[in-house]
């Protein structure tokens, strides 16, 4: 939806995170971010976002997931906080618009080649 070289998004930053049990869980940064004064193809303006992910090997044992992640989203223009969102929901929508994607192009793949 953006347009190339519009927005800087830098490899993910990992950090090891010791476990009370000996094990070694994980902290996970990946920040994006546009300029200050623009907006992407759907008018929307540019922010600076920043996803963090724990992985905690031992919530694996119980209820709690062992993969938990949120995403901050701050104004490029002034740096206020704007949106807080559900990293995990986050992750689930990419995954299924991603695999309708990949199902998409398939098809297309599939009718150029029978063709």
């Amino acid at each position: 939806m953006l347009k190339s070289g519009i927005v800087s998004a830098p490899g993910r930053h990992i950090h090891d995170l010791p476990q009370p049990d000996g094990s070694t869980g994980a902290l996970l940064l990946m920040p994006a971010w546009g300029p200050s004064a623009g907006e992407d193809q759907a008018g929307l303006p540019l922010g600076v976002g920043l996803k963090a992910v724990t992985y905690f090997p031992a919530n694996g044992s119980g209820p709690v997931p062992t993969i938990n992640a949120g995403y901050l989203w701050f104004d490029a223009n002034d740096g206020r906080l704007r949106a807080v969102f559900d990293g995990d929901e986050l992750t689930a929508r990419r995954t299924a618009a991603v695999s309708a994607a990949a199902d998409l192009a398939a098809a297309h793949l599939t009718v150029s080649n029978s063709v």
